[in-house]
């Protein structure tokens, strides 16, 4: 993320001399705790800094770990982008029962995002199905065909009006 061509040394010296970070696996490492909230505190003082380091561990973390990417593009306030890698990896994240994170980063998208990105509101309606809160599923699932309905997109409204009806074979 820093551009540095020996940030591997620095951090293997680090962990040997038993300082500031801990090994996780094979040339992984994490911050201890207290260092962690240090850096943070230290890095808010500087906004514009932030958001650039945001970018680059976003664009680092997109093809390995997207949601630790989408986290580094909502705390950069890209949120279009981060809304876009939502929606390709939201289909995963409900088949895999990760209803909480799905949850939680829809929610911390503005909802003028979330009217850009539709598909956002599908995948809440299929939380709420497979969750049986059959009836706020029905109300998702009707956002859902609205926004694609507004977009132009009838592949998406068939899509809504197809969760819908899931609902009732449920």
């Amino acid at each position: 993320v820093l551009g540095s061509s020996q940030s591997l040394e620095l951090l293997e010296g680090l962990q040997n001399s038993g300082l500031f970070i801990v090994s996780a696996g094979a040339n992984v490492y994490r911050y201890q705790h207290l260092f962690h909230d240090f850096l943070k505190a230290r890095l808010s003082s500087d906004k514009e800094k932030a958001r650039e380091l945001h970018l680059k561990a976003a664009g680092y973390y997109r093809g390995r770990l997207p949601e630790t990417a989408i986290y580094h593009l909502m705390k950069a306030d890209q949120f279009d982008e981060a809304a876009q890698l939502l929606e390709g990896i939201g289909k995963d994240l409900v088949r895999l029962g990760r209803f909480d994170a799905l949850l939680e980063r829809i929610g911390e998208l503005p909802e003028n995002v979330r009217d850009q990105h539709p598909g956002l509101y599908l995948y809440l309606g299929d939380v709420r199905r497979l969750t049986s809160d059959f009836d706020e599923a029905l109300e998702w699932y009707a956002v859902a065909e609205e926004r694609f309905s507004r977009l132009g997109n009838a592949l998406g409204r068939s899509n809504a009006l197809r969760g819908q009806a899931q609902v009732y074979l449920d």
